[in-house]
């Protein structure tokens, strides 16, 4: 007789294989009704795919992203084999686009990421956000829980790409997700910045309130000793 926990683990991986199913058409049926998509497909390549980019083999991983164009040119110096002279040499510059990526853990909840579109000379600060911790693999299989998901990672690319042209809510949607998302910068998850904010308020409450009862009961001293000499 298996155990509770395995019993739920293995519940999910059959949750998380039955989205790998059909999470790609629904994905692509938004896609296909979404007019922001008709420019970054045309500029990128637009890929869905069930087991990642490398090589399609990782059944944990449906990855969703927009992949690599030039979008300039650059001079510069190379050294050549069987030349003295470096060679200048024209070379392209390369944008990749924004994904987005759904991993099983293994315990077989699922963290849903974003990563930004990053240009050679031009990368955010944010390597990876952390846009939801999935307990149940089955809220996948809602249209709406991933059109929620969908509409996120097109308003991330209309921000970090080069050429987006994001909408007061595309900045919005943005801005809510890096306030109160993980965020992986130089290697290291960053708190929620909102946590942090809150950790800032109730210290400088608590300062404040501190402050002003001290001041009160030395106001209190004072009048008391300047009644009763």
């Amino acid at each position: 007789m298996f155990r509770k926990d395995r019993q739920r683990r293995q519940r999910r991986v059959a949750e998380f294989q039955k989205f790998l199913k059909i999470g790609p058409e629904v994905l692509e049926e938004f896609a296909r009704r979404d007019p922001r998509h008709e420019y970054f497909a045309g500029a990128y390549a637009f890929k869905i795919l069930k087991g990642g980019r490398s090589g399609g083999i990782d059944e944990r991983i449906l990855e969703v992203f927009y992949g690599k164009r030039a979008y300039d040119q650059a001079m510069e110096f190379r050294d050549l084999a069987g030349t003295v002279i470096p060679q200048v040499r024209k070379r392209s510059l390369v944008e990749e686009g924004a994904s987005l990526t759904y991993h099983r853990l293994d315990n077989g909840a699922v963290l849903c990421f974003l990563r930004p579109a990053a240009a050679e000379g031009y990368r955010r600060e944010e390597e990876t956000v952390i846009l939801r911790h999935i307990g149940s693999p089955k809220r996948l299989h809602s249209k709406h829980v991933l059109k929620t998901h969908w509409n996120h990672f097109m308003s991330y690319c209309e921000v970090t790409s080069l050429d987006g042209d994001p909408t007061l809510l595309d900045r919005a949607r943005v801005g809510y997700i890096l306030l109160t998302r993980k965020r992986l910068i130089n290697g290291v998850w960053k708190t929620r910045r909102i946590v942090t904010g809150a950790k800032y308020a109730i210290y400088f409450l608590l300062a404040v309130g501190l402050n002003g009862f001290v001041v009160a009961l030395i106001q209190a001293y004072v009048s008391f000793k300047s009644q009763n000499p």
